[in-house]
């Protein structure tokens, strides 16, 4: 799990919740065991009841015929079983790796992020302005560039929701709502998309965020 940790992107942070699930592993260990001894003891129990009078003749014969088919028959099943877990690790891979391609909607790069939480029920005025004074401080230390705070980061769960309606329509729509300072945008590389509507028609302007 370290290493898997290790490799994941930083913009996977609920990644570091993945944990070995017991059960799972216990089911695992037993199932490979018992393959092994099953796959394993099937020839020779096969072996010692071989009747030793039937080694003359027709009889061994046939006993080596219904062997050799017995093995065939294990080595076929094993075979298909290691070639399907070899297609699905994969496709497994394969995913990964467009999964790593995707483009987030911002920049990762060079960027540190670490979460500040207030007591319940805080005053609004004090906690408005112990944020005020974190940024300020975050941004007079040596080496950092800009600074960002955002009420939830991308891709850490939950949501804060909201239903509006457009002037001159009933239509009720529901938006996700965070709440940032002015240079979030820039410190995370997000290009910030204007729109604009009408009751009649509804118009999509974007510009870049620069």
């Amino acid at each position: 799990m370290p290493v898997l940790m290790a490799m994941a992107p930083p913009v996977l942070s609920s990644f570091k919740e993945v944990t070995i699930d017991r059960g799972v592993l216990l089911f695992g260990l037993i199932v490979s065991v018992l393959t092994g001894v099953i796959f394993g003891l099937t020839p020779a129990f096969q072996s010692s009841s071989a009747n030793p009078n039937d080694s003359l003749g027709d009889g061994e014969r046939g006993s080596t015929a219904a062997h050799n088919r017995s093995r065939s028959v294990l080595i076929t099943t094993e075979v298909g079983l290691t070639l399907v877990l070899l297609i699905g690790a994969g496709l497994m891979i394969k995913s990964f790796g467009k999964l790593m391609k995707v483009d987030p909607g911002f920049t990762p790069a060079n960027l540190l992020v670490f979460d500040i939480g207030l007591p319940a029920g805080s005053d609004d005025a004090r906690n408005l302005n112990f944020y005020q004074q974190v940024v300020e401080r975050i941004s007079s230390l040596p080496g950092v560039a800009r600074v960002g705070a955002v009420s939830r980061l991308p891709f850490s769960g939950g949501n804060s929701g909201r239903s509006f309606n457009l002037l001159g329509s009933e239509k009720s729509y529901d938006a996700d709502i965070r709440i940032s300072t002015p240079d979030y945008f820039r410190t995370m590389g997000i290009p910030l998309c204007e729109v604009a509507f009408s009751p009649s028609r509804t118009r999509r302007t974007r510009r870049a965020f620069v």
